[in-house]
């Protein structure tokens, strides 16, 4: 079989961070909560505990610093049948920057970018339709 060349056009973009590492708890709720946007709030609602910076997907929940304990447990009441929840937040790993493409994933879903545009003239040059309002703007990274 014989080989063919193919062209391709990526995007990519440089992350920085101020951190050293970035700590990846796993969180369970008890009793079970099927709601991740209530899974949230519960513990949003904890921000004395886990800081005002956090990332969560309903699941794990990543942190810029780490908590005192291996495992937090902290209570939260849901309003509408006041049901008590006890939330355990379990450190799973320390991350090095590089290794933080669920969190990556998660702050971009959270600001819902779909298309990064790094370079206007880039994207006219690769032959992809660009509006005069789009080339005009600076990029967003």
């Amino acid at each position: 079989m014989a080989s063919r060349q193919i062209d391709i056009t990526s995007n990519y973009f440089k992350i920085t961070t101020k951190n050293a590492t970035i700590c990846q708890y796993a969180v369970s709720f008890d009793p079970p909560l099927d709601s991740r946007t209530m899974r949230y709030a519960m513990l949003a609602s904890h921000k004395a505990v886990i800081g005002e910076t956090f990332a969560f997907d309903g699941m794990q929940l990543f942190l810029t610093k780490k908590l005192e304990d291996k495992v937090t447990y902290v209570k939260s009441v849901r309003q509408t049948d006041n049901q008590e929840f006890e939330i355990a937040i379990q450190l799973a790993t320390e991350l090095q920057p590089n290794q933080c493409f669920q969190l990556y994933n998660i702050i971009f879903r959270k600001v819902k970018i779909k298309h990064i545009e790094l370079n206007s003239q880039f994207s006219r040059s690769a032959g992809h339709a660009c509006d005069e309002a789009q080339a005009d703007r600076p990029p967003l990274l």
